[in-house]
């Protein structure tokens, strides 16, 4: 289980650094059950507790970072439910090339076949749409503050790196097995908010 757990995350690693279209293709439902723990696990330890540490410390040392949205009934279910569902099919579900809904119109318009390049850049493409998921994000704040805009990279870490977690599991696993762990992830921080 150690060993597995290892593997899978140096396999998240190495997305991270290199993001691949590879998908698991044939395999047991109890190893995409350990990958997909292991990508929540990381989503939470790396991007939640981390991003919360270093957003914290801004807070504290820096400026007052002021949450623009007030936790209530209706807000945590769109963040559990509603976000992750719309969230997930803007920014990962055209991560795969076949069954693309923003290459398909280009390449019947152009009449050329997209994919080589599709291959080429699709680290690019990857960092990209993870890099727009996070911009989302700093509308979760209210800030004006310059000092804001200018730590905003670090401010929307915890939106980084569960957008490149959620881009492994959604390539990896599938469009839905990344729109549950999105779902969970954001589920058990709505949880410790209401604490």
């Amino acid at each position: 289980m150690v060993t597995g757990l290892r593997d899978n995350i140096r396999e998240i690693n190495r997305f991270i650094l290199k993001p691949t279209e590879d998908c698991l293709g044939q395999t047991s439902l109890e190893d995409k059950l350990t990958l997909f723990a292991t990508a929540l696990l990381y989503h939470i330890c790396i991007g939640g507790f981390l991003g919360l540490g270093i957003i914290y410390l801004i807070d504290r040392f820096l400026f007052n970072i002021q949450h623009a949205v007030e936790l209530s009934a209706h807000t945590a279910l769109v963040a559990i439910i509603l976000a992750p569902i719309a969230e997930e099919a803007l920014f990962r579900l055209p991560l795969t090339y076949h069954h693309n809904y923003l290459v398909r119109p280009i390449k019947v318009l152009l009449k050329v076949d997209l994919q080589p390049y599709w291959r080429r850049y699709f680290p690019t493409i990857v960092y990209v749409f993870v890099s727009l998921f996070a911009l989302l994000h700093v509308s979760n704040y209210q800030n004006s503050s310059i000092l804001f805009y200018v730590f905003s990279v670090f401010v929307v870490l915890p939106q980084l790196v569960g957008g490149l977690t959620l881009s492994f599991t959604r390539i990896r696993l599938g469009f839905w097995w990344g729109v549950l762990q999105h779902a969970l992830y954001n589920l058990i921080f709505v949880l410790l908010a209401m604490v």
